[in-house]
């Protein structure tokens, strides 16, 4: 399995590392033991480690690679270490700079799609300074490149989404097989305790997020429910946006009312779920994101944004409410009219529950096993006793 990967000891830090940790630990219940690579600025040369008994190894990204062109040296190192393990299949994770380096190899590969990056390239942040914006222009611009070789290269693509399929299936010949993003199992067992008036945001902090958004719509919620809090969870996308969102809680003089608590352990995550009244995700573009999914699964009501996938996973006034993106006083009334309405909140909830019985890590790794035996033309190898 090629791409995001948590490293030994540290918990998954977006929607892609958590998919493939739930992933991964299906396949393992199914007696599959994967090999992970997984490119990391945490190491200057190629290693291999233990990780919870898998071999993992890691290859050095970005300015750890010490190269001049980007990339390259990762691809290379990529190459090296699928020819080196010789899988049955290759998984890859995302089709950013992982899916191009894995094709070429020419072993049997599988892609599943995380995001629309042809779409996503145009979003940025008005805040940032000049040469953050440049740096993420250019980011985008390669991603949005390699999004393109991915889709015409590959055989097999993985779709989480009908939202992804409409996206892309203009743009391949690639068999797409419709599995959905696994969830954990423990976020079915996780008894709720909510904390009235809580809300919370899971995901990356930034403007594809639209977490400046939240943050000023929550200035409205204050106004009528004071005793309101919103917790932001998740690593930041850069410094100058964690800035952005701190100096705005600070202007509307929200205090503690609003607190950002960066990554925070797995315990701690589902603890956070547990204590939440409602999920919010005014996102600007989403396929499917893991942060509904796990809310879904612990019947955690839902108030998001209309865009992207995101309609594909709430129903309106089922699973939760949906808001206008980039619209601050909808976004408000909406977290307004489902803090104020506790029968509507266990409607939502209940509704959540049953939804989301599609996202079993069981039912996804076996679709997903089927997936492989496809393209590998075998069964894949299982672990001995």
């Amino acid at each position: 399995m090629v791409g995001p990967y948590p490293l030994p000891g540290r918990p998954p830090t977006g929607g892609i590392e958590a998919v493939a940790t739930a992933l991964v630990a299906g396949l393992r219940a199914e007696g599959v033991e994967p090999t992970l690579v997984t490119c990391t600025g945490a190491v200057d040369h190629e290693e291999r480690v233990d990780n919870d008994g898998l071999e993992m190894r890691l290859i050095p990204y970005g300015d750890a690679a010490g190269h001049r062109i980007p990339y390259v040296s990762e691809h290379r190192a990529i190459g090296r270490a699928l020819r080196d393990i010789a899988p049955d299949v290759v998984h890859v994770q995302g089709q950013n700079h992982y899916g191009p380096a894995c094709l070429a190899v020419g072993l049997p590969t599988v892609v599943t799609l995380h995001g629309i990056l042809y779409r996503e390239q145009h979003i940025a942040d008005a805040t940032a300074t000049r040469s953050s914006q440049i740096r993420a222009r250019i980011r985008n611009g390669l991603n949005a490149r390699f999004e393109r070789t991915t889709l015409r290269k590959a055989r097999h693509l993985v779709i989480i989404s009908p939202y992804v399929s409409d996206a892309v299936a203009h743009l391949t010949s690639a068999h797409l097989h419709h599995i959905a993003n696994p969830i954990d199992d423990d976020f079915y067992d996780i008894p709720r305790r909510p904390v009235p008036g809580r809300v919370l945001f899971v995901g990356v902090v930034g403007s594809r997020k639209n977490v400046l958004v939240l943050v000023r719509s929550f200035s409205q919620v204050l106004a009528e429910r004071p005793v309101a809090t919103l917790h932001l969870v998740g690593r930041p996308a850069d410094e100058s946006y964690i800035d952005q969102v701190r100096a705005t809680i600070s202007e509307l003089r929200m205090g503690d009312s609003v607190r950002y608590l960066g990554v925070v352990s797995d315990e701690e995550l589902r603890e956070q779920y547990a204590e939440a009244s409602l999920l919010a995700l005014p996102s600007k573009e989403e396929s499917s994101p893991m942060a509904i999914q796990q809310a879904m699964a612990m019947g955690l009501p839902i108030v998001a944004s209309r865009a992207g996938g995101i309609p594909f996973l709430v129903e309106d006034g089922v699973t939760g409410l949906l808001a206008t993106p980039d619209d601050e006083s909808d976004l408000a009334d909406r977290l307004l009219t489902a803090l104020g309405d506790d029968a509507l909140r266990a409607r939502m909830a209940e509704a959540c529950v049953t939804e989301a019985e599609r996202f079993r890590v069981g039912a996804v790794t076996r679709a997903t096993l089927e997936l492989y035996a496809t393209a590998a033309g075998r069964p894949v190898a299982m672990a001995t006793a």
